[in-house]
């Protein structure tokens, strides 16, 4: 198999309609050392269709597909598993490109220049001399997940749910080795799981929130007000889950 600079996991649960298939085949074609894996998590849609069309088209683009819906974290991790061998560095992204690729190359540029981080996350800040658009409800329901992880975490860290996220693979392998407790927060329990191997500091060691240049919140997210309740409840069981480990 050949050894990529970096595998992009991206997770695709009926994207249809919002997978920006051109998109990453430019990317892709201008990029040969970075690979991106889809993960079809079981969609009812033509999502798979459209990736199989869309990875004949570049031997640095490929698809595996999950028998039926597991969850956003199920997806992550059965591609990167798959792909652990594969690259230096594996990440996963959103489908909808809300964070674009060209942030890609700024996470991997943090690598290069702090050999000691292991894990480079993006952080939708809003300031000046950015382009940060998220609707008022995402990012209302946003700040109550920052606070109550904060909480949780003890971690001043303004942005655990960015869908972008790289990691050194030795630290990928590690983190997601074993099923998330979580469907949808998976996010949380990659911090939880660096934790308990290595200590609360080993998060200022180890881990740069990267603010993001640019990110735009694309029509179709699956967050609805039924969210908050079903996020609260995963909090719970993620609780619950490592505290008596």
């Amino acid at each position: 198999m050949k050894q990529y600079r970096a595998v992009i996991i991206v997770p695709c649960y009926n994207e249809a309609e919002r997978l920006p298939v051109q998109v990453f085949s430019v990317y892709a074609a201008a990029h040969p050392d970075i690979c991106f894996c889809f993960v079809d998590d079981g969609s009812t849609d033509a999502t798979q269709a459209i990736l199989v069309h869309l990875c004949a088209a570049g031997s640095n683009l490929r698809w595996m597909a999950l028998p039926h819906n597991q969850g956003k974290a199920a997806a992550v991790r059965a591609g990167m598993q798959a792909c652990s061998a594969d690259a230096e560095f594996l990440g996963f992204w959103d489908a909808d490109l809300s964070t674009p690729l060209a942030e890609i190359g700024r996470f991997l540029a943090v690598f290069e220049k702090r050999p000691e981080k292991k894990m480079v996350i993006g952080a939708r800040w809003a300031h000046i001399g950015v382009n940060i658009r998220r609707r008022a409800f995402r990012h209302g329901v946003g700040r109550v997940i920052a606070t109550l992880i904060d909480g949780y975490l003890k971690l001043s860290i303004y942005d655990t749910q960015c869908g972008a996220k790289i990691f050194r693979s030795d630290t990928a392998r590690v983190l997601f080795d074993e099923p998330f407790v979580s469907r949808w927060l998976f996010d949380v329990e990659l911090f939880r799981r660096l934790i308990s191997r290595e200590g609360l500091a080993a998060v200022d060691r180890t881990v740069v929130e990267l603010p993001l240049d640019v990110w735009i919140d694309v029509p179709g997210s699956k967050l609805t007000c039924l969210s908050v309740f079903r996020i609260i409840y995963e909090m719970i069981r993620i609780r619950f889950h490592y505290k008596v480990q």
